[in-house]
């Protein structure tokens, strides 16, 4: 139940049951949400463990019937199926067939699959006048953050290694200066590093992209497309030109 506005409040409210009518109800029917979205489903699911069980994961009492089962009960929901959706992302898996809250933040990656992805060993670096470094660069003046990650290839580790990294937030009455930000973030990497390479989000980043051209940084475009973004996250083999 999707119900995380003011507006969609106010629809159920007005959909409450009417004790002229002798049979009335409202039906819902939906799996577990995120942590803090739905307040009203949340409050709901609160209530209904509140009241006596009266049948396997079945609540009654206080006007309300609620049945909540942790446990997939679809027929359909064989072990082939569960094991597909446990593997395509830990907060799906949580909420669609445990029937569980996730946390928010769950949904872009689970910890455990970041870990997988860290040497700790690898730390990044403040300064290496002779290492080879390639940048990409993510932009956005005012609704988003913008973020520059320097990367080099670690021969010995045979793995990509960050370098440095550095985040920009704007704020509604501070919108971010891509000549203070990222032009000057690229300038100083320079100095510290062989700037070998950048690539960028080329939605509102022309005219930065031809003035650091102009400067002597070799950059190129890479559009957030379905291709490129599917390419960067499936290739096994990191190449660096």
């Amino acid at each position: 139940m999707g119900y995380t506005s003011e507006r969609s409040r106010r629809l159920w409210d007005e959909l409450v049951p009417p004790p002229t009518r002798k049979i009335a109800c409202r039906l819902t029917v939906t799996y577990a949400g995120y942590e803090g979205e739905s307040i009203l489903l949340q409050d709901l699911y609160k209530r209904g463990l509140q009241q006596p069980k009266v049948g396997e994961d079945l609540h009654a009492g206080d006007g309300l019937l609620m049945f909540w089962s942790h446990k997939p009960v679809a027929p359909w929901q064989d072990a082939a199926w569960l094991a597909q959706m446990r593997r395509e992302r830990a907060s799906a898996y949580q909420r669609m067939c445990l029937n569980e809250f996730a946390a928010a933040e769950s949904a872009f990656v689970d910890m455990s699959s970041w870990d997988a992805c860290v040497l700790p060993s690898l730390t990044p670096l403040r300064e290496d006048k002779r290492l080879h470094v390639w940048v990409g660069v993510d932009a956005s003046v005012r609704r988003d953050s913008t973020a520059l990650v320097a990367c080099t290839y670690d021969k010995k580790a045979q793995t990509l290694r960050l370098v440095a990294h550095k985040m920009f937030t704007p704020t509604p009455g501070d919108p971010i200066n891509f000549e203070d930000t990222v032009e000057a973030t690229l300038f100083e990497w320079r100095k510290r590093f062989v700037l070998r390479k950048v690539w960028f989000d080329p939605f509102q980043m022309e005219a930065v992209a031809q003035r650091l051209a102009k400067a002597g940084i070799k950059i190129e475009p890479y559009a957030q497309t379905i291709p490129n973004l599917t390419a960067v996250c499936t290739e096994n083999v990191v190449r660096l030109i």
